[in-house]
């Protein structure tokens, strides 16, 4: 397969999650890939609500103020990787929304080699640290 075809398939697969999210504020979702070769996701994330946390609804919801009740669909992906001694080094991984600055850290300490996302969130300042880690990236 071309790359071209690669990136749709990772692009339809990280869509097809959206319905899995339970933020009020922003449905983000995420697929990891052990390489450019996979056409079926390895791992999958979705910004859900911590463990033991109810899920968001309007009552607690803090759409105007910085949530504390949910997880980025990023750390989903990592924390997951981590319980199930799943190595994410050298892997892509795709989001729905580019990484903020916490995902970007903590990814750049994962070893993943390839980050796209497929809409820009509003803060951008902090995505020229991934290339400065040698971390591949770019809007698809």
């Amino acid at each position: 397969m071309i790359e071209k075809e690669l990136i749709a398939i990772r692009k339809k697969h990280t869509l097809s999650l959206q319905h899995l999210c339970t933020c009020k504020r922003k449905s983000v979702t995420a697929t990891f890939w052990p390489s450019d070769k996979y056409t079926i996701p390895y791992l999958v994330g979705w910004n859900t609500s911590r463990p033991g946390k109810p899920l968001c609804d309007d009552e607690n919801c803090a759409k105007q103020s910085k949530c504390n009740n949910t997880i980025h669909a990023e750390h989903k992906i990592i924390q997951d990787a981590a319980k199930h001694g799943i190595i994410l080094s050298g892997g892509i991984l795709t989001v729905s929304l580019s990484p903020c600055y916490d995902c970007v850290c903590d990814i750049i300490a994962t070893g993943i080699r390839r980050v796209e996302w497929l809409e820009e969130y509003r803060i951008t300042d902090h995505l020229h640290l991934l290339e400065e880690y040698g971390i591949e990236c770019q809007m698809i």
